[in-house]
């Protein structure tokens, strides 16, 4: 997830600094084609901006739920583990008890 995060962190900025560089060249044309054309390229470079703003925000948010997954997944397998060791102990036990009730 490491990777995508950061590629989403870059798209974030490159699209930032393309939108300031196009909003600078717009401010600086004529009515017309060239400035329409800044015009949407700055725009697209905000949605752009916004939409890798909400991949990383997502990026964060399943990291989030990996971590309590293998936490939770950590502690049933503890449980596990403690409730085998127990049945274990009984099991060995049971020889000794009917050793002890015969002898």
């Amino acid at each position: 997830m490491d990777a995508a995060e950061e590629v989403a962190e870059l798209v974030e900025k490159v699209s930032e600094e393309v939108e300031k560089v196009a909003d600078d060249i717009g401010d600086h044309l004529p009515e017309g084609k060239l400035r329409q054309a800044a015009m949407a390229v700055e725009d697209l470079a905000d949605r752009t901006g916004k939409a890798a703003a909400l991949a990383d925000d997502l990026i964060e948010k399943v990291e989030e739920v990996e971590k309590e997954v293998d936490s939770y997944i950590e502690k049933a397998n503890e449980k596990a583990m403690r409730t085998k060791s127990k049945k274990e102990i009984v099991l060995k036990m049971r020889p000794l008890q009917t050793k002890a009730a015969c002898g």
